[in-house]
């Protein structure tokens, strides 16, 4: 669904808007495994699946300690991505790294 707007950032440096419908090719398989699970209609669960369940601290001295303050996430201001690290790549890359990682950090700030 984003790739118009990926492409139209290539040509023109801004992203535009994506598509109004997910491809068959993944809606098919979206819909077959919605109906296996017995939900009401398939999602693409993004913001969790791809941002906010997709990152680790840095240096995690408790990694089974999963209790954690926002101030932990983002400690640094001035480098908001300098305690966390990415799990999961799709494409892989500093910019892609950014990209997930930045929306944490924005969660992060949203709820105070």
């Amino acid at each position: 669904m984003l790739e118009p707007c990926h492409l139209s950032y290539l040509k023109t440096n801004y992203y535009g808007l994506g598509s109004d419908f997910i491809p068959e090719n993944i809606a098919i398989p979206l819909k077959f495994l919605s109906d296996r699970l017995g939900s009401q209609q398939p999602i693409l669960d993004y913001a969790h699946g791809y941002a906010l369940a997709n990152w680790q601290f840095a240096n995690d001295k408790n990694p089974e300690n999963i209790t954690y303050s926002n101030d932990m996430i983002a400690p640094n201001k001035e480098l908001p991505l300098s305690n966390i690290n990415i799990i999961r790549e799709i494409i892989g890359g500093k910019d892609e790294a950014g990209f997930i990682l930045i929306h944490v950090a924005i969660v992060a700030e949203s709820y105070r």
